[in-house]
């Protein structure tokens, strides 16, 4: 009976993990249908480089507030425990003392033995006793006086509240500023760019899947071909050589519609990374958004106003601006207001003050010119960034201008190619039926089907390449969020 009740909970436990395995197994194989407008959300959700972007923004936000503390009062407690070596005390000479003591006495001395013959018996004897009793008066000749002990303790309260700083704090606060607007711009600028990835795996895969389509129609079509080689072989309408033509045809589609497949899982998988999810993602929009496009000069001149990496440099310019005049502020005093008070004393000398105020002024007067140095130093940062910005300010025009001619190509390819398909259809359909009836070759029946396909496959790769320079000339406008407003949804 022990031993039933042993295998029976085993067995569930075995059902259980069994259970869970499936589920896993359920999960990992399930795909969502998702639009790339979805994907989009799904990216700035869960892509890890936006992520750490966002965290790298952050850091510098709260590296900006920081900077502002350096305007308010800085107020700190220490607290000292000090043992001497001994205790401190003060030597004082009195041998001035004791010399203006002894004259005094000698002068009084003096003075009673001139005035004693002027006194009666009873009164000469009342003096004589009187200072035979005096104690005579004996002052040493210095004195050791403590000022404090050998040990102490002390805990202060200490403010420093700056007044002027020649500048220094406001161009800090000012650098601060454009550090947190420069790490934003780079955050819109990683977002484009995932973006754009996106846009890349996204419709990769859409094509991916297109092409496995495709590969699998020739497939299917050389398939039947060769079942219609093999019939008519038998009937002793074409050579054997005709009918091995098809079966190495059909043999080559086979291989090239695996390899297809292979490519789909491996655009799936980099499509993944770039969402940052576990499981599949079948796209719903089309290839080929086809947009009305403006003219270059449109987009030449949005992308100067709203590049990310353009608008960095601005920002970068300002930095380099408040470097020159937080160099030239190493030229113009400090002052700020000072004070400590005493919280708590151990053995402390009542000499020394329980709390203090002041105010403090520092000049630099000589350095070794390292000043001078240093402004000219952040003047010549200055003007590489003016050289850098003008030099990126044309390269992100030339960017534009050969992504603008790309799109255009792609898109007249993509004509070019539509127009191009009917005939290839056509010219497949009537070499098919001719081979059927004995007046066309194996060789012209394939040719015909591969020109086909080749047709199709460069009609899906120009929309494909039409997409990826389209999300790539918004992404150097810095409008890659307005990509979907172009997009078309299989479901719509």
């Amino acid at each position: 009976m022990k031993m039933l009740h042993i295998c029976l909970v085993v067995s569930v436990l075995m059902g259980s993990v069994l259970c869970v395995q499936a589920q896993e197994t359920e999960v990992s194989d399930q795909s969502v249908a998702m639009s790339f407008e979805e994907a989009i959300a799904v990216l700035r959700e869960h892509n890890y480089t936006i992520q750490a972007s966002e965290k790298e923004h952050e850091s510098l936000e709260y590296e900006a507030k920081a900077t502002k503390g350096l305007y308010m009062p800085h107020l700190s407690v220490t607290g000292t425990y000090t043992l001497f070596n001994d205790d401190i005390s003060m030597e004082m000479d009195l041998s001035a003392q004791k010399q203006m003591a002894d004259n005094m006495m000698g002068g009084l001395n003096q003075m009673m033995n001139a005035l004693l013959p002027t006194m009666t018996p009873m009164q000469q004897a009342i003096i004589k006793g009187g200072m035979s009793k005096m104690p005579p008066i004996a002052l040493p000749s210095s004195i050791s006086v403590p000022i404090q002990d050998q040990q102490l303790g002390l805990i202060t309260a200490n403010l420093k509240q700056p007044i002027y700083m020649g500048g220094k704090i406001n161009a800090a606060n000012r650098v601060a500023k454009a550090k947190v607007a420069a790490s934003d711009l780079h955050l819109k600028d990683i977002t484009n760019q995932q973006i754009t990835e996106l846009a890349a795996r996204y419709f990769g895969l859409q094509l991916s899947s297109k092409l496995v389509a495709v590969r699998k129609e020739v497939m299917d079509g050389f398939k039947k071909h060769l079942e219609d080689a093999e019939h008519l072989e038998n009937q002793g309408m074409i050579s054997k050589a005709e009918r091995l033509h098809a079966n190495v045809a059909y043999m080559n589609a086979l291989q090239k519609y695996k390899a297809s497949v292979r490519d789909v899982e491996l655009v799936q998988i980099g499509l993944q990374n770039t969402l940052g999810v576990g499981y599949n993602i079948t796209p719903t929009t089309q290839l080929g958004v086809m947009g009305t496009l403006n003219d270059l000069d449109f987009y030449q001149s949005y992308a100067q106003k709203n590049n990310p990496k353009l608008l960095q440099v601005d920002q970068k310019e300002i930095m380099v601006n408040q470097l020159v005049k937080k160099e030239k502020s190493e030229y113009l005093p400090e002052i700020a207001l000072v004070g400590s008070g005493n919280l708590y004393e151990y053995q402390v000398t009542d000499l020394i003050p329980n709390w203090f105020v002041g105010i403090g002024v520092k000049i630099n007067i000589f350095d070794g010119f390292a000043r001078e140095n240093k402004i000219k130093a952040a003047k010549a940062k200055r003007a590489q960034v003016t050289i850098y910005k003008e030099k990126a300010s044309n390269d992100i025009n030339t960017v534009v201008m050969k992504t603008y001619h790309e799109i255009e190509k792609a898109a007249e390819s993509a004509e070019t190619l539509d127009t191009s398909m009917s005939f290839a259809n056509e010219y497949y359909r009537v070499r098919n039926k001719a081979f059927k009836q004995g007046f066309a070759t194996s060789t012209q029946v394939v040719d015909a089907q591969m020109n086909l396909s080749k047709t199709k496959i460069e009609h899906l790769q120009a929309m494909y390449q039409y997409d990826i320079a389209f999300a790539k000339l918004l992404e150097w406008c810095g409008m890659s969020d307005s990509f979907v407003s172009y997009t078309v949804d299989v479901k719509k």
